[in-house]
């Protein structure tokens, strides 16, 4: 039935022929008729509305672009590859498709994953099949961050696949199978359309995620091809789906009998456009908020109920005895807690966890309340639940006594955080909080922070990010995989071109293979500013290996952290891209260095700020590094 169907829904089969078949297979008359009548709308649509379903008859790259456009694709990310001619012919003479060439697999796809999260349209990739696995990295970053694309991958042809022959190898698609939804090889040109609408259908529904197709090399160079072309919001399922109201009550009533909760916001209040009802539920009872790791950050920084990342034993609220999930995982377990989770929760503690992704929703810890929906939905009635059993009097006298603590808690942080900082506050090489405040001082009120940075630089302590229409902030990726920021960067460029865009990078990060895409700065006139924190050190690995007590420790000697030697001026590298940059040595030059960014890419011109910063934590004055070289093994100097 299911060939049947798909015959009937791509115009290849009329709808007696249908019925026919249906018959043939087996089905009564009376099933045949209910299953032609569950068509009906769609025939008639095909009867009624010719701009839905439009025949086509072409080539396969054609064919390729005119789903792209039933899909309201904007944006192509490219890498280059020979067998790809077919869909670059299509795009020649309509450029409504523009093309976002990357030289790099791997950036290609933390383009498209940046535009996708800044823009929340799923974008087309189109790489070469051994490119594959230097894309996975950043399909793991995608795919943690429930980022949905459509990859497509030409690969060896039919007539040669399995025989060890050029490129070939026996699945590219086993290569990315842990980190995408759905894979498929597409093996009949008449099917590309019906492929490529499931594609873009799965990767469009929450929880999101990558979707890889693989395309024979031959099957681009078939010459006449008849399918039809159907729009592609007649398949996205809409998940604007409202929680149970049995669950809304009673979770509502266990919130407000509890005496110290916490609110954790996570990714999915952005991805919903809920940041404002999440401060407006915070608001209602005083109750504190923290955030889940990474990716963006779903409450506003500077208020006054905020606490910044969830952790082991927290500070405030003191005897907390119910934690309100809404819309993240559980926040990164300590060490201590791998062998025995529940050590990273107070005893006692009550789980509500609210989310549209099921899988997650009581994974590790017993939970009172799974709540399933849009965390919008959610957010408004477990306001409106609270609202209604409670009178205007008593969610004041709740209120009241949570606000104040709260307040003078998240105060007392932030001025803990700006004195730490003074004791090298005007030093040369910079701590990393000056670099951050001077940011914070030159960039634009809605400017965008797309950051790839250690943990443990808080960029939130200093910047104001989530006021209505104020800054946003995009990363670090939930995935960790070094080698996003500067893709990610220009994909949130191209989604928010009228927005000031700053990508925050580390100086190990970049040099995870992201140089490269500097090469599309250029070509594009993307007026990204590219600052980059250089302690020509892996601080947090060495922080992390040193803890361990080993021999490193103990001899103190660094054996892979220390970056220096050469000591790299990422600014250079930009101009060998023809990138104007400058280096900061101290505050007074960044300033300097800020303005002449603002100004190149107020004229449309990307800029590279290469800013020294201080090595911090253990060993950090550590310069030695295992002196071997490959000129000292030789036995003549060739």
């Amino acid at each position: 039935m299911r060939e049947l169907a798909m015959r009937f829904l791509n115009g290849e089969l009329s709808r007696r022929g249908f019925f026919k078949g249906l018959l043939a297979t087996g089905f009564s008359l009376t099933a045949a008729q209910s299953v032609i009548d569950s068509f009906k709308g769609y025939a008639e649509a095909q009867e009624i509305s010719p701009s839905v379903i439009k025949p086509f008859q072409g080539e396969p790259g054609e064919l390729i672009a005119e789903c792209l456009r039933a899909a309201k694709v904007r944006y192509m990310f490219f890498c280059n590859g020979s067998p790809q001619g077919p869909i670059l012919d299509a795009l020649v003479d309509k450029p409504d498709i523009n093309l976002i060439i990357a030289t790099e697999e791997g950036q290609a796809v933390a383009m498209a994953h940046g535009y996708e999260l800044a823009s929340g349209e799923v974008p087309f990739v189109v790489t070469q099949g051994v490119g594959v696995p230097r894309q996975v990295t950043n399909l793991v970053n995608a795919w943690k961050d429930r980022s949905g694309m459509v990859v497509m991958t030409p690969r060896t042809p039919l007539d040669t696949h399995g025989r060890d022959s050029f490129e070939d190898v026996d699945s590219w698609l086993d290569f990315v199978k842990p980190v995408t939804k759905w894979r498929w090889d597409i093996v009949k040109a008449n099917r590309i359309a019906e492929h490529m609408r499931h594609a873009f259908k799965l990767a469009s529904t929450p929880p999101r995620s990558p979707v890889f197709l693989t395309i024979p090399d031959d099957l681009l160079q078939e010459k006449s091809i008849k399918t039809n072309i159907v729009s592609q919001e007649y398949f996205n399922v809409p998940m604007k789906m409202k929680p149970d109201p049995k669950q809304i009550e009673a979770a509502a009533k266990m919130i407000i009998e509890a005496k110290s909760p916490l609110l954790i916001a996570g990714h999915e209040i952005t991805r919903s456009k809920a940041m404002k009802e999440m401060v407006t539920f915070a608001e209602l009872l005083g109750i504190a908020v923290t955030r889940e790791r990474g990716l963006f950050l779903d409450f506003p920084s500077m208020h006054p109920l905020f606490l910044g990342d969830f952790v082991a034993n927290m500070r405030f609220p003191r005897n907390m005895d119910l934690i309100i999930n809404i819309g993240g995982q559980f926040p990164r377990m300590s060490e201590t807690a791998e062998e025995d989770p529940f050590v990273f929760l107070p005893k006692g503690v009550r789980i509500i966890h609210a989310r549209v992704e099921t899988d997650d929703l009581a994974r590790i810890f017993p939970t009172h309340f799974s709540i399933t929906g849009d965390v919008g939905e959610t957010l408004r009635d477990l306001t409106d639940a609270v609202k209604s059993m409670l009178t205007k009097e008593r969610i004041e006298a709740i209120r009241g006594p949570r606000m104040e603590p709260a307040t003078k808690f998240t105060s007392m942080m932030r001025d803990s955080w700006r004195k730490a900082a003074q004791a090298t506050w005007n030093k040369s090489p910079m701590p990393w909080e000056r670099v951050v405040y001077e940011l914070d001082k030159a960039m634009d009120k809605d400017a965008v922070v797309v950051q790839e940075i250690a943990d443990n630089k808080r960029t939130e302590r200093w910047i104001s990010y989530g006021e209505e229409g104020g800054r946003t902030l995009v990363g670090r990726t939930t995935g960790q995989c070094l080698g996003w920021g500067v893709g990610a960067a220009l994909g949130v460029k191209l989604a928010w071109p009228d927005r000031q865009v700053v990508s925050l990078q580390g100086d190990g990060g970049i040099m995870f293979g992201q140089t490269e895409a500097f090469w599309t700065y250029a070509r594009t006139s993307s007026p990204v500013i590219t600052v980059v924190m250089n302690n020509r050190s892996y601080d947090g690995v060495r922080r992390r290996q040193f803890a361990k007590q080993g021999k490193q420790a103990k001899f103190n000697k660094d054996m892979s952290a220390y970056l220096g030697n050469p000591d790299i001026d990422f600014a250079k590298i930009g101009e060998a891209y023809g990138i104007k940059g400058s280096f900061a040595r101290d505050a007074s030059e960044l300033q300097a260095s800020l303005k002449h960014a603002i100004q190149a890419t107020r004229d449309g011109k990307p800029y590279i700020i290469d800013a020294l910063i201080e090595r911090t934590g253990p060993a950090a004055d550590l310069t030695w590094h295992p002196p071997f070289t490959v000129a000292g093994i030789r036995t003549k100097k060739v």
